[in-house]
């Protein structure tokens, strides 16, 4: 397929990053839903997981800050597929020093993660793409895919397709990563907020 072979900057930095991605998102419109918890600044000790209400939408904007200390900004939408929570993540257009004739070939692709509680600690697992590609290898016609570079899939599945494939597998081994269990960073305050005299009555 010229579309997928065509690809450029946003996947390649994703599929070097170890995700599965798709061209068509796991949600649809029926299934977004919006929890409110989920706002706030979510962290580990490598990195940080911003999300804000997106425009008094139904979505959020995520800013994800790596261990280096660089940032990717993304559109992300949460969705209940039967009962199960998805994380759906589409990045936001990158920054770039280049003319628009360039920036007309990059294609943002879709990534997504099984969210598996979101108090006390937002708990999610992505995908594993080795995992992916070794059962696509055994059964090519599980879910309709290309292959970039001959070894990595990406997904061309309908929404609806995406969303049986996935639904089918959240309990099968080594289908998703090691889950990402993220606290939740305390507002900070500064010093001087404790030490500033009362207001007169």
């Amino acid at each position: 397929m010229r579309l997928i072979r065509s690809l450029l900057l946003l996947g390649m930095l994703s599929l070097t990053a170890g995700c599965v991605l798709s061209l068509h998102p796991i949600w649809a419109d029926e299934d977004i839903v919006f929890e409110p918890a989920l706002v706030g600044v979510w962290e580990d000790d490598d990195e940080t997981w911003a999300f804000s209400q997106r425009n008094d939408s139904q979505r959020y904007d995520l800013v994800y800050t790596d261990s280096d200390g660089k940032e990717g900004k993304f559109t992300v939408t949460l969705v209940n597929v039967q009962g199960t929570l998805f994380l759906n993540l589409l990045p936001k257009e990158p920054v770039l020093e280049a003319n628009e004739f360039y920036k007309w070939h990059l294609l943002p692709l879709n990534s997504f993660a099984h969210v598996k509680r979101i108090e006390p600690t937002l708990r999610m697992s992505f995908p594993d793409v080795d995992w992916l590609g070794d059962h696509l290898e055994a059964y090519p016609d599980a879910i309709e895919h290309e292959l970039y570079d001959g070894t990595n899939p990406i997904l061309t599945a309908s929404t609806a397709e995406l969303q049986a494939f996935w639904l089918k597998h959240t309990e099968t081994e080594e289908a998703f990563t090691e889950a990402l269990d993220l606290r939740r960073k305390e507002a900070e305050h500064s010093d001087n907020e404790d030490d500033a005299p009362s207001p007169t009555p």
